[in-house]
């Protein structure tokens, strides 16, 4: 599967990359939601993984973007979001945009994997 992963967390961002290359899954990575946008628009991605709290776009700003121009796009929304209300406003957000799963961080490889397990073309 070819990954886009929008994620402005170093560690994150590279704890995704390295586990989702273990699995096989080609993967490129944007450091915000509007890199993010901008790569996923030009190119072709089975699956877009985006984080809901970013500079320059949150994720709720990039995932209409993406879902708007283009509407088949897959897309797993993930929060590390400390209060629990505004991480389930975020993601309940993205739920209603089109979003099909999402993951709350922490989370391991396991998880993901699981995840993403969903996500076929």
């Amino acid at each position: 599967m070819n990954i886009l992963i929008i994620e402005d967390d170093d560690a994150v961002r590279e704890f995704l990359r390295l586990g989702l290359t273990s699995m096989g899954h080609d993967v490129t990575v944007a450091e915000n939601g509007e890199d993010g946008v901008n790569t996923c628009l030009n190119h072709s991605f089975d699956l877009v993984i985006t984080d809901m709290n970013m500079p320059r776009k949150n994720g709720i700003e990039a995932i209409l973007e993406i879902l708007h121009l283009k509407p088949d796009q897959q897309v797993m929304a993930i929060s590390g979001i400390p209060s629990q209300a505004a991480r389930n406003n975020f993601l309940n957000t993205a739920y209603m945009m089109g979003v099909t799963n999402y993951l709350v961080k922490p989370f391991g490889l396991s998880e993901l994997k699981k995840a993403i397990g969903q996500f076929t073309r």
